[in-house]
């Protein structure tokens, strides 16, 4: 009876220790908190509920009798300076511990990890594949001694030594031996510092995007990773480190980095690189982002190989003398109906009438649907001056300062005589809702009577039989 009543409850939320801590939502309040405490340990959360922190769960078992640990949400965070989340913050006495983001590293090693830094100790023993793979997984520049290398003569006193034996590399077919290795986040490389001067082998002139102020720079440049090629990425982290060099002697208006994981997709979709195959080398500007940047792309499996081929296209780039990669189909004079993204805001500007242009994509399941209402709108609006035009996400890249929207198709409408601010349309294509939208947002109102039930009814026949008939939508016909 009682198994039974346990398999009928239902738990509805996590349950862990992170769940339980005390969550503090003022400055003012942490501050006291901090000030009460000997060791304290602060969870900066994000307002993105994917980036969740529940693998902090363990250390807080393991530690909460040595160290109080607390959470704020992402808006005392901010106050505090905490730029990027989630983060940790590390107090003692009442004092922030030197270089709070000593592991750089979001995952239950490295929560386990600064608990152990805060506590005071100074040298990590890894002794397992997973415990070393969490590593590599970090944001931070790690020193690692193999095989019970020692400390380096000289090392900070607060920075953290890591200690592994040889054999768990060979789980990721890595071979070491005695010695001191640098493990450099940035740009993915484990190299072996000669006679232990390891400083010199911290020092990249890659970064990793999701650790810096990205619009505090220009320009990114950088490749999209094949990550199932090593001997690749190798090449294209050098070339980057080598255009890093250079460049930063010059000034300071690139950020050189791999796109690859998380911060990889955001610029991968920022840039509307859909069109690419990976690998290739790119540059986007940083400034228009959430709308359709400017970017550059080599494609050329030579070209994007040769750094002074490189160097001189970021040249030209930085002297306004290279025009941005653009993807679009060729302007089509069989077709009014079609607009591409080389014609886009000229066809617009010059058309004196209310234009409406709908986004879609080939072999989309609604494209059948919205063609047909498309079609029975502009009969319903052709003493309106309205013309419709449809632009295809498939072969074109977003215009500029069209938002990214991810549920296609979409409409967007300019008022006749404007190329600003257009009005998004974001519904269902039914016939009154296209109807009633398309007269609000023209730049004088009108009043179109029919029977808007009777019309989609006839809108929703015609696609039944067209889908029976395997017939595709032909926006020729418009």
């Amino acid at each position: 009876m009682f198994l039974s009543f346990l398999l009928l409850f239902r738990i509805r939320e996590p349950i862990g220790e992170f769940q339980n801590i005390p969550l503090i939502e003022k400055v003012q309040d942490l501050e006291s908190f901090v000030n009460s405490h000997k060791t304290v340990l602060v969870f900066c959360q994000s307002n993105d509920p994917s980036q969740k922190m529940d693998y902090a769960s363990y250390s807080i078992s393991k530690y909460k009798k040595q160290i109080s640990f607390v959470k704020v949400p992402h808006f005392v965070a901010e106050e505090l300076n905490v730029s990027i989340l989630p983060d940790i913050l590390g107090y003692q006495q009442g004092k922030p511990v030197n270089d709070t983001n000593q592991i750089g590293i979001q995952n239950v090693f490295g929560i386990s990890s600064f608990c152990e830094y805060l506590l005071g100790k100074r040298i990590i023993q890894l002794n397992s594949p997973e415990e070393l793979r969490q590593l590599f997984e970090s944001h931070k520049t790690s020193i690692i001694g193999v095989d019970g290398a020692p400390v380096p003569k000289g090392y900070p006193k607060t920075d953290l030594f890591y200690q592994a034996p040889s054999a768990i590399f060979r789980y990721f077919n890595i071979s070491v031996t005695n010695g001191i290795y640098v493990y450099r986040p940035a740009d993915r490389q484990l190299v072996r510092a000669q006679n232990n001067n390891y400083k010199s082998y911290s020092r990249t002139n890659v970064v990793e995007l999701s650790q810096v102020d990205v619009s505090s720079r220009k320009y990114i440049a950088g490749y999209f990773i094949s990550t199932g090629n090593a001997t690749l990425t190798s090449n294209q982290m050098q070339i980057l480190n080598t255009l890093g060099s250079k460049f930063s002697q010059k000034n300071e208006n690139f950020f050189f980095a791999p796109l690859v994981g998380k911060s990889g997709m955001v610029f991968y979709r920022a840039g509307s690189f859909v069109h690419f195959k990976i690998p290739f080398f790119m540059v986007m500007e940083t400034g228009a982002v959430p709308f359709s940047p400017k970017r550059w792309a080599v494609m050329d499996s030579d070209k994007m190989y040769d750094i002074d081929y490189l160097e001189k296209f970021l040249q030209r780039i930085e002297n306004g003398e290279e025009p941005p990669t653009v993807v679009s189909e060729e302007v089509s004079s069989s077709n009014p109906s079609k607009i591409v993204n080389k014609e886009y805001f000229g066809k617009i500007m010059n058309d004196n009438s209310e234009s409406v242009v709908i986004f879609y994509k080939e072999n989309h399941p609604a494209n059948t649907r919205v063609e047909l209402t498309i079609q029975k709108a502009q009969e319903l609006l052709k003493s309106e001056n309205v013309k419709f035009y449809f632009f295809d996400l498939s072969k074109n890249d977003y215009p500029q300062k069209i938002s990214q929207i991810e549920r296609i198709p979409f409409m967007v409408q300019y008022a006749k005589g404007t190329a600003e601010r257009p009005a998004y349309y974001r519904g269902s294509f039914d016939i009154g809702d296209v109807i009633e939208w398309t007269s609000n947002h023209a730049s004088k109102h009108f009043d179109v009577k029919f029977d808007s039930q009777k019309v989609q009814a006839e809108i929703q026949d015609a696609v039944q039989k067209k889908m029976k008939s395997g017939d595709a939508p032909n926006y020729d016909e418009l």
